[in-house]
């Protein structure tokens, strides 16, 4: 005779069908977040990238998934941007930095606001970095408006030869 073995794997499959769509519900958290967002290895290769940070780019996320930079991206920034993973992989504390990286479209330098936070397992090691950068440029462009305006009225106001109260 023979022997058969029947195994049920119906809650096996219903379990990797719900780590498929909480992942796929994750991605999509990320891909929404209209600020760039990735996730690198302690190698600093990107594990994740999402959709803001492919758009700035300008690749597929097939293209910077297990590189440790963009293609074509300057090596002054690359450099810089490896200096600040390193600082949150080996001090397990969160970083966040101003910068000024890229130009706009019409050649002015863009300004950015980035956080490296790294992601620690249970025993308190960094496995990963998290970093998410945050465009700045019309907030400081508006702010320099706002400074300019406020000198220029300053300015008039010094050379008026009465007193003005302004209320």
């Amino acid at each position: 005779g023979s022997v058969r073995t029947i195994t049920d794997v119906t809650e096996r499959v219903r379990s990797e069908e719900a780590i498929r769509a909480s992942e796929k519900m994750l991605h999509a958290v990320i891909d929404a977040i209209p600020i760039m967002v990735n996730l690198k290895d302690r190698d600093r290769r990107y594990l994740v990238v999402n959709r803001a940070t492919t758009e700035l780019a300008g690749v597929q996320a097939r293209e910077l998934l297990g590189r440790t930079a963009w293609p074509g991206r300057e090596a002054e920034n690359v450099s810089l941007t490896a200096n600040r993973d390193v600082v949150a992989i080996t001090t397990g504390e969160p970083q966040v930095y101003r910068e000024q990286a890229g130009t706009d479209e019409g050649g002015r330098p863009r300004h950015w606001v980035t956080s490296k936070t790294p992601i620690k397992d249970d025993d308190g090691n960094v496995t990963h970095v998290v970093t998410a950068s945050y465009d700045i440029t019309d907030l400081d462009r508006a702010d320099e408006s706002v400074r300019a305006s406020e000198r220029q009225h300053s300015a008039i106001l010094d050379v008026i030869p009465i007193s003005v109260v302004l209320k």
